[in-house]
């Protein structure tokens, strides 16, 4: 059985951990419809937040395998929980599982930034996603 995963930060291709998935699916990017607020350290948290803003994701497509490598990379359930949210992708609407926190916690540097554009993380943290495909995204569900 297969399922679908979203990565924001160093699970992404050119980061430390992108290795987990080398033998995953690449499937593209996804915009959560979900809002989060930012965090931030030596590396990102997320937590669901409706004042919060998009993030931009690389979906991926694994086995069980590699989500229980991803578990114990991630510290499930003590740092990081995961649970499925919604992306908009090229294609339409997909369920994808992301890990995020419970809540804000002194272990990173919380923000809840401004503007109108999903945010992507970076090597030097989040950064506006100014992707030319985010017009392009569908709404629609698949």
């Amino acid at each position: 059985m297969r399922t679908i995963i979203a990565v924001y930060g160093t699970l992404k291709r050119s980061h430390e951990n992108h290795y987990y998935l080398k033998n995953s699916k690449y499937l593209g990017k996804g915009i959560s419809l979900q809002k989060f607020i930012l965090g931030h350290s030596s590396f990102p948290a997320v937590v669901p937040h409706e004042n919060g803003v998009h993030i931009v994701t690389e979906l991926y497509s694994i086995s069980q395998k590699v989500l229980q490598q991803l578990d114990r990379l991630e510290g499930v359930p003590y740092l990081y929980r995961r649970a499925h949210f919604l992306f908009r992708t090229r294609k339409g609407t997909v369920n994808a599982l992301l890990y995020f926190m419970k809540e804000a916690n002194g272990l990173f540097r919380w923000e809840l930034p401004p503007g109108k554009f999903p945010y992507w993380w970076t090597r030097n943290g989040w950064k506006p996603w100014k992707g030319h495909n985010f017009k392009n995204m569908k709404k629609t569900a698949q």
